[in-house]
C-alpha cells in the first residue's frame, strides 16, 4: 500500500512537508519505518513526468516545515537533470556502437570486439566459429512493399537474432541486409547448426509490415579457424566464400567452409 504523501505529490506535482505523520491522513505506518515522525518530499520530474521522489525523514516531529519544500524541490530538479543527462549519455554511447535499426553491433564495434575474441581463442586454444548470413532477394522486398517494410523486416530480424544467440555471442550488422555472428566456444558443427536454425526461423517467420505480410529467406556461410586462417579477416573471407556457395546452390541454405 502506497503512502498518501506520494499520492498527494503525484496529484499536485508539488513538494510536500509533513510536520507530524501521525496527524497526516492516510499515512501508512509500516515496520521498520514506524520511527518516522516528520517527512519532507519532492517529485523528481523528467520530461514533464514524475519519475520518482526525493524523500527526507526524521524521528522527531516538526523537523520539516512548508518553507523547506522549495529548497528540496530545487535539489530534486537538479537530480532530475543529472538522471536525464546520464540517460542521454547512455543513448549516445549505444548509438555509437550499435546499428540503430536492428539493435545489433555496427560494423566498427563488431570488428573491435570480434578481433579481441579471435585473439583470445587463439591464445588459449579455444574453439570458435563465424557465421555470415545474407537475406535472399531482399531488394524485391523493398521494390514490392517499400523501404518502410524493408526496415520493419530488418528491425524484426534484429530481435529474432538477439533472442536466438547467447550473451557471449557477438552479433553485428555487416552491411545492408548482411549479418555476421562470431560464436565463441563453439565447434564448426555447432555453428552450422545455429546457422541452420536461424535460417529456418527466418523462413518460418511472417513479417507484418504496414504494406503487407512479408516472407523472406536467408543464406549463410560458416567458417572456423584452421592453420593459415586464424585472423578475423581470414575467417570472414572463408565464411563469405561459403555464403557465396550457398547462394549459388539455390539460396535458403547453409554452406560450410572446409
Amino acid at each position: 500500500k502506497r503512502a498518501r504523501n506520494l499520492d498527494t505529490m503525484l496529484a499536485t506535482n508539488q513538494a510536500l512537508a509533513i510536520a507530524d505523520v501521525r496527524n497526516f491522513d492516510g499515512w501508512v505506518m509500516l515496520t521498520p519505518n514506524d520511527w518516522i515522525r516528520s517527512a519532507l518530499g519532492a517529485p523528481v520530474r523528467i520530461g514533464g513526468e514524475i519519475n520518482g521522489f526525493l524523500l527526507l525523514y526524521s524521528a522527531a516531529p516538526n523537523t520539516f516545515q512548508p518553507y523547506q519544500t522549495a529548497r528540496l524541490q530545487a535539489f530534486a530538479d537538479q537530480a532530475a537533470i543529472a538522471i536525464e543527462n546520464a540517460r542521454l549519455f547512455q543513448r549516445v554511447q549505444a548509438l555509437a556502437i550499435t546499428d540503430s535499426l536492428t539493435g545489433l553491433l555496427n560494423r566498427r564495434q563488431f570488428f573491435h570486439l570480434a578481433s579481441q575474441e579471435v585473439e583470445r581463442a587463439a591464445r588459449y586454444q579455444r574453439p570458435l566459429a563465424l557465421v555470415m548470413m545474407d537475406l535472399d532477394h531482399f531488394k524485391d522486398v523493398n521494390d514490392t512493399f517499400g523501404h518502410t517494410a524493408g526496415d520493419v523486416v530488418l528491425e524484426e530480424l534484429g530481435k529474432l537474432f538477439r533472442r536466438s544467440l547467447r550473451k557471449i555471442d557477438i552479433s553485428g550488422r555487416y552491411g545492408g541486409e548482411e549479418f555476421i555472428f562470431l560464436i565463441p566456444e563453439a565447434s564448426l558443427e555447432r555453428a552450422r547448426q545455429l546457422a541452420e536454425r536461424l535460417k529456418d526461423d527466418i523462413a518460418e517467420h511472417r513479417f507484418h509490415t504496414p504494406n503487407g505480410t512479408v516472407h523472406i529467406t536467408a543464406s549463410a556461410g560458416v567458417a572456423a579457424p584452421i592453420e593459415g586462417r586464424a585472423t578475423l579477416e581470414a575467417l570472414i573471407n572463408a565464411a563469405d566464400q561459403a555464403l557465396y556457395a550457398a547462394k549459388a546452390a539455390g539460396k535458403n541454405q547453409v554452406a560450410v567452409s572446409e
